[in-house]
């Protein structure tokens, strides 16, 4: 009998999300001795890191079977407690295409979005429905690309 082995501490939610913009990505570059992939950018400054909320941020990739191929749906959610976005940050996050590279709960890194399909950037701002609510920005990176998520083994970004 096969089984389908499974780890009973796994726990869910995003620890770290960061925004690549598409014109500041480089490559990801593969060490041919550890074959670990590190993701290179043009301009470290360019890159945004979001706040993240292990019960209010979450990824998601669907698949899909259409009549071109696999058709792989994503998404990447979290939440900005308060109303801390800065304008400019807010207004670039929207106006650019993004890849994203998120870190589970459990440690584990992907890239999500490729540069011919990168991700767009949405939020909604809300106040919460009672005084236990947290009032603030939730966001969502989506996008359709024609393959996964890939894994990174570390969150780490270098420049070039």
């Amino acid at each position: 009998m096969k089984v389908i082995s499974y780890n009973p501490s796994s726990v869910g939610g995003l620890s770290n999300i960061y925004a690549i913009p598409v014109s500041d990505f480089v490559k990801v570059a593969i060490n041919l001795q550890t074959k670990n992939k590190t993701v290179i950018v043009k301009d470290l400054n360019n890159v945004i890191e979001l706040p993240c909320f292990e019960d209010r941020s979450a990824f998601k990739e669907d698949e899909s079977l259409e009549e071109g191929g696999k058709l792989y749906n994503i998404e990447v959610n979290g939440f900005i407690s308060g109303n801390s976005t800065d304008v400019i940050t807010r207004r670039r996050l929207e106006r650019d295409k993004w890849l994203v590279l998120h870190q589970d709960a459990n440690g584990n890194v992907l890239l999500s979005g490729t540069q011919d399909c990168p991700l767009i950037f949405r939020s909604s701002r809300g106040t919460g429905g009672n005084r236990a609510a947290s009032s603030g920005d939730s966001y969502v990176f989506y996008g359709a690309t024609s393959s996964p998520s890939i894994t990174i083994e570390t969150a780490e970004i270098h420049e070039k």
